[in-house]
């Protein structure tokens, strides 16, 4: 039996909703088991972090704490300044000029320019080591490898006339950061450095979460709750319809056989 374009399009869809089903899935899965890491793991104040580290040394063992940033030697935001210990610096740039005679098919502005050429550059940077502090004491972090969910603290957007030329470079850019002084929540991974205790990545199996984020767990929990529920549903649609249209195209198949 010769398929024809009609029954070839319908299985080809069927299978790639049925496909994006599974990928969903997936992903709502991970999001999950971020989401029970971040409730399951209990918070614990900076002082008992020595006292579990003095204990039994407990090297690799999930430790969750929340406090204030506090850094010896910080950072300065690009754009606003602000002391951090982490930051996201996201340019994009167009450049813009008058148009000529071969520009007939390209887009133009209200003002009659046409865009020349764009970018985008990004600009990351991290301490190589902070402090959390909370009532109890503080504790040292090391942040290489983690992942940074950062706080938005400016945008902006500017354009700069060129002096020679009717042309303009239009940029537009936006800074995250982790500012010193400010609330934050880390699960981490107890480890040493210099005799003291220090949180850091898992010492051996990557796959496991460090996170350092300026929300809090309540907040991250929510989060990662409503993404898993967002992505079971679109996996449930998606796999559902691509099993019907494969059903009931087959379906159709044996009816014609």
């Amino acid at each position: 039996m010769i398929l024809s374009t009609i029954d070839l399009i319908f299985i080809a869809a069927g299978i790639l909703l049925f496909a994006l089903g599974i990928v969903c899935a997936m992903v709502a899965a991970r999001k999950e088991a971020r989401m029970l890491v971040i409730a399951d793991t209990p918070t614990t104040a900076a002082g008992d972090v020595e006292r579990i580290y003095r204990a039994n040394g407990a090297y690799g063992q999930a430790c969750e704490i929340a406090g204030v940033i506090e850094c010896d030697a910080p950072l300065s935001g690009p754009l606003t300044g602000q002391s951090c210990v982490a930051y996201s610096h996201l340019l994009r740039w167009e450049d813009w000029g008058k148009a000529t005679a071969w520009d007939h098919n390209r887009a133009r502005s209200a003002d009659g320019l046409v865009c020349r050429d764009s970018g985008t550059e990004f600009d990351d940077r991290c301490v190589p080591t902070f402090w959390v502090r909370d009532a109890s004491g503080r504790v040292q972090i090391d942040p290489i490898n983690a992942d940074l969910d950062l706080q938005e603290l400016d945008q902006r957007y500017d354009v700069t006339l060129a002096s020679v030329g009717d042309s303009e470079r239009r940029t537009w850019r936006t800074e995250k950061a982790l500012p010193t002084g400010h609330a934050v929540y880390v699960l981490g991974y107890l480890a040493e450095r210099q005799g003291a205790p220090v949180l850091q990545r898992h010492p051996t199996d990557r796959t496991k979460k460090f996170l350092i984020s300026h929300r809090s767990e309540q907040k991250l929990i929510g989060a990662h709750r409503l993404q898993s529920y967002a992505y079971y549903f679109a996996a449930g649609i998606s796999g559902s319809l691509g099993l019907v249209m494969l059903i009931w195209r087959f379906l159709q198949l044996r009816i014609q056989l």
